[in-house]
């Protein structure tokens, strides 16, 4: 199945329209959907990647796993390299979701740069923003240079 229909759609109403929302309950059509978003700008599809990004969580929480393990990765890449702040309360939804995601590295959550998301949280004493700020502070990975881990990142989303 070719997501380029799906994906002119998507830009034309720049809403999630229904045959995308059933397709995106597949892991293959989530897969390619990754690969097309991650060679060109991430923005235009925050809307989407929040959406896959939750369809990833379901389906991890319904017990189901598939060839595509690494889909809630990389939906949560993506969407942090749209840079806002506010996707780290999204993004934080799959913090501890089970054993095999484990603890996401706090790199996930500062893709508006680390002052700028710290900066963010700080502003706002809602949960679960505090805890996503005391994760951010304690991981030194955070506040280095984060290109290295990008392009492994970006890789790791093209080879799947």
């Amino acid at each position: 199945m070719s997501v380029e229909p799906l994906l002119a759609q998507f830009h034309k109403t720049g809403e999630v329209h229904a045959d995308l929302e059933s397709a995106i309950r597949e892991p293959q059509t989530r897969r390619q959907l990754c690969r097309h978003i991650v060679e060109g700008e991430v923005l235009p599809y925050r809307l989407l990647l929040i959406r896959m990004f939750e369809e990833e969580i379901s389906y991890r929480k319904a017990g189901r796993s598939s060839s595509y393990g690494d889909g809630l990765y990389h939906c949560a890449f993506l969407l942090s390299r749209c840079g806002n702040p506010r996707d780290t309360a999204v993004i934080w939804k799959a913090q501890y979701l089970d054993q095999d995601i484990g603890e996401l590295d706090a790199r996930f959550f500062v893709g508006a740069g680390y002052a700028e998301t710290v900066k963010f949280l700080n502003r706002s004493r809602e949960v679960p923003w505090g805890y996503i700020a005391d994760h951010i502070r304690g991981d030194s990975w955070a506040q280095g240079d984060l290109a290295e881990w990008e392009q492994q990142w970006r890789e790791s989303i093209r080879d799947a």
